[in-house]
């Protein structure tokens, strides 16, 4: 058994079940907000975010399984996954990390600048922007309903 491969997926798991959990809180928050929540899609989040960490802890614990059993003919793969499953977990955390600034954009409206919205992928940056749109457009409507509000008060 390789014992700081086990510390360092245990560690690269936990940073990334913690960076899953404030993506998926913070996105339903804004889906929320704006009216955009459904349970369907709340789930398939959920869903998506969960056999994602799945995934992963299932492939560290065959890999750790492998090398605890010795077998010669997975070395090589073994191997592989010891190099190429923190790399992918890592990436894969940036990713999440990514709509969490995007959600945090959206949340406190301020704008990501040009380095950040690069780092996102053009999928989150269209839906970052039609979210933009989606919350003036909302401000919009209430800012109006306010003017008709005071004008039959009047």
């Amino acid at each position: 058994m390789d014992l700081v491969f086990n510390k360092t997926m245990l560690v690269l798991l936990t940073i990334f079940a913690v960076i899953l959990t404030v993506d998926y809180i913070l996105g339903s928050f804004v889906a929320n907000k704006h009216n955009l929540y459904s349970s369907e899609k709340g789930n398939e989040g959920l869903m998506k975010k969960f056999i994602a960490f799945i995934l992963f802890t299932v492939v560290v614990l065959v890999a750790d399984f492998a090398d605890l059993f010795n077998l010669p003919s997975m070395e090589e793969y073994i191997r592989l996954i010891k190099i190429a499953l923190p790399v992918t977990i890592t990436a894969y955390g940036r990713k999440e990390l990514s709509s969490i600034v995007a959600n945090l954009s959206i949340i406190y409206e301020f704008d990501i600048g040009d380095f950040l919205s690069k780092s996102l992928s053009a999928d989150q940056e269209l839906q970052s922007k039609q979210r933009r749109m989606d919350n003036a457009k909302f401000v919009d409507k209430v800012n109006e309903t306010q003017l008709n509000e005071n004008e039959k008060n009047k």
